[in-house]
């Protein structure tokens, strides 16, 4: 054996391994056997025996290839990160294919660099066929780029795994499959939720606390972000401190059926914040809830310089007594935004009929919608109706200033058509300040029986009115900024002056029907 391991490579031959020679075996084998013999015999490498040969430098060739694509990514301002640690393609023209279909579907370096993973996703495996399944979904070629630059990982997602059930869930709770780009574009992240975790819990709490199964999908459309929060430390927290400023549990599931996104507000930081800014100017602690939900976008303002600003204007433009801002804040939250320019056109409207800055100050505080009407379209056709029509006294208007915010066409005109076919001397309060169904009843048989005599500004019959505002005039054009602009924060445009949102007790104050 020692002779053996001496011998020179170019020595070693069949034989000296202990085989017969090639020539042996063709002398004694036909033809036919030759192969058969010659497969059996056993297939020794020559790492088998110890013996030194050079093998392909296949690890050395792949790290050439991966440089490189590392030189290719380099060249196109891709590197750092974690993108030296990702299985990357060993070919320079595949990657090339990645970073040219990822730029065509709007992903941009900087995208590429917060998500490299995507450059490991197979344009045809992976990215083609999300891109199609989102194009089926609804989303156009510009919200797509929207949702890959919020998203991206999204390439690297499973359809049938990842994407189907989730939007099959949110299917299920009542968004509609046109609604459904607007959600993810809103919510990418809730496509890496899990179905059995916080989104089902949140849901279930909602309708626990007494919101419509109905109202689910809306609410999820407008605010997704819904799926995401936690009960125990999250959103129950905040309807607890709700409950605590006085708001029924009633109430609370209407505020969020209306204004779902007010769970998005920073309890402490925020919420609590405001609240207690608000009883610092003034508001009164019962009427936190009806201002809260009239206009939950409060927590959205620089409260304390807006309460700042809109109490010098009215004080100092409109000349209310400082005792009385709170009082107009209560009736109307939205005049924290209201543009003051398009304000003060009405009262100088109003001064230009005859009314003293006095009387005007005592309107806006019992009705301060009559500062959100719309001029041309309301304030103007209603007060020409009252004194050229109507041809009643100032001081019933005055008496009951919330009839500038009425619709003149739907409600005002059939009214006191009827009161003036049946001859019934009444004040403004009584056929206008109540519900439709109340109005027939006035207008009935046992009310003609014995006409009553109206005087200015007093109710003619006892009955106690129930007022329904339900016709009063939806005006938005005069909430926002002092540039006019809306101010509002919130998906949708929340907010909004609405007329029929005029407390019950303001309007009874008024109405001389006690």
């Amino acid at each position: 054996m020692a002779a053996f391991l001496s011998l020179p490579p170019s020595r070693i031959s069949a034989s000296s391994l202990g085989f017969r020679s090639s020539d042996a075996v063709r002398s004694q084998c036909a033809p036919r056997r030759r192969y058969k013999r010659a497969s059996r015999l056993p297939l020794h490498t020559p790492d088998h025996w110890g013996l030194a040969v050079q093998e392909p430098e296949i690890e050395s060739s792949e790290e050439g290839c991966r440089e490189q694509v590392m030189d290719f990514l380099r060249g196109e301002g891709i590197s750092g990160g974690d993108i030296d640690q990702l299985d990357l393609p060993l070919s320079v023209d595949v990657v090339r294919e990645r970073l040219e279909f990822l730029a065509s579907i709007g992903l941009e370096k900087a995208h590429i660099l917060r998500y490299p993973v995507v450059l490991t996703c197979s344009v045809k495996r992976n990215m083609v066929p999300v891109i199609d399944y989102l194009d089926k979904l609804g989303f156009t070629p510009e919200e797509l780029p929207a949702l890959l630059t919020q998203f991206p990982m999204i390439l690297y997602s499973s359809i049938a795994i990842d994407l189907t059930p989730i939007v099959d869930y949110l299917l299920g709770y009542g968004i509609s499959l046109e609604n459904i780009p607007k959600v993810l574009l809103r919510y990418p992240d809730v496509l890496g939720f899990k179905r059995e975790g916080t989104m089902s819990t949140s849901v279930a709490y909602l309708v626990s606390i007494g919101v419509n199964t109905r109202q689910i999908g809306p609410m999820l459309t407008r605010f997704p972000e819904l799926l995401g929060m936690r009960v125990g430390n999250n959103i129950k927290r905040k309807v607890d401190f709700y409950r605590g400023l006085g708001f029924t549990k009633e109430e609370i599931a209407r505020l969020l059926e209306k204004h779902p996104y007010v769970l998005g507000f920073d309890l402490e930081e925020n919420v609590k914040a405001k609240v207690e800014c608000l009883l610092q100017a003034g508001i009164q602690e019962k009427e936190l809830p009806s201002f809260i939900a009239r206009f939950p976008d409060v927590f959205e303002l620089d409260l304390r310089a807006k309460l700042a600003e809109k109490t010098a204007w009215l004080t100092n433009e409109i000349f209310l007594r400082p005792s009385d801002v709170p009082r107009v804040f209560e009736r109307l939250p939205q005049m924290l935004v209201i543009n003051e320019k398009m304000a003060g056109e009405k009262v100088k409207f109003l001064q230009g009929t005859g009314i003293s800055a006095g009387d005007i100050a005592k309107m806006v505080v019992d009705c301060p919608q009559i500062l959100a009407v719309k001029l041309e379209e309301t304030l103007k056709p209603n007060l020409a109706f009252f004194q050229q029509k109507m041809r009643k006294p100032l001081s019933e208007l005055l008496a009951f200033p919330v009839y500038l915010t009425y619709d003149l066409a739907r409600r005002i005109k059939p009214r006191y058509r009827m009161v003036e076919r049946k001859k019934i001397n009444c004040s403004l309060a009584w056929f206008l300040a109540c519900s439709d169904d109340k109005f027939k009843r006035r207008m009935s048989v046992q009310f003609m029986e014995a006409p009553p005599q109206a005087h200015t500004g007093s109710a003619v019959f006892d009955e106690e009115d129930d007022d329904d505002d339900s016709e009063m005039v939806e005006d938005t054009g005069d909430i926002g900024d002092g540039d006019g602009n809306d101010s509002s924060g919130s998906e949708g445009g929340e907010q909004t002056v609405q007329a029929s949102v005029q407390r019950k007790d303001s309007i009874s104050q008024q109405a001389s029907s006690r």
